[in-house]
């Protein structure tokens, strides 16, 4: 049941909390060849705060973004995610505010058949990907806590989770 003054992250936490996970179909290519020819994924809850490597899945605009967790910070009292779709170089200039996440990706389906993304070769790919991100998070530090600032200016909302 969607309320009125609800937006889509509470609908999507809502919609968690009443079920361990959630398909939703998927389309893009910021995830580079890990998703490439994935068409449904399977959500599960956020628990705060994630850690690095986790594929979070948060509000940006109009859309959904679903992009790896490489560091998390805190900056002026609010945790921040910092962000990188493995087919992307560098990280996201934008940090994600912590009641952005509406939940992350536990499983993708592949020839029909869903499959962890936190196993195997996806593990080990993980690890990569966070650790060549970890790099240009420190070299865009003082960008992304900038952007962060003005992101406070005009917070996100609050979520109920």
């Amino acid at each position: 049941m969607v309320s009125e003054g609800m937006d889509a992250v509470d609908v999507l936490r809502d919609a968690l909390r009443a079920q361990p996970t959630v398909r939703v179909r998927v389309e893009g290519s910021s995830m580079g060849c890990g998703f490439r020819g994935v068409g449904e994924a399977e959500l599960v809850a956020a628990e705060h705060p994630l850690r690095p490597g986790r594929i979070a899945v948060y509000r940006t605009g109009a859309g959904w973004t679903a992009h790896r967790i490489i560091a998390r910070f805190e900056h002026r009292g609010n945790r921040w995610y910092v962000t990188k779709g493995d087919g992307f170089r560098s990280v996201d200039r934008i940090p994600v505010h912590e009641t952005s996440v509406a939940g992350v990706v536990g499983a993708v389906c592949r020839d029909g058949t869903f499959q962890p993304v936190d196993r195997g070769w996806r593990r080990v790919a993980a690890l990569l990907h966070t650790v060549a991100g970890g790099i240009s998070w420190r070299l865009h530090r003082a960008e992304i806590i900038k952007n962060a600032d003005a992101s406070t200016a005009h917070p996100p909302p609050s979520g109920r989770g």
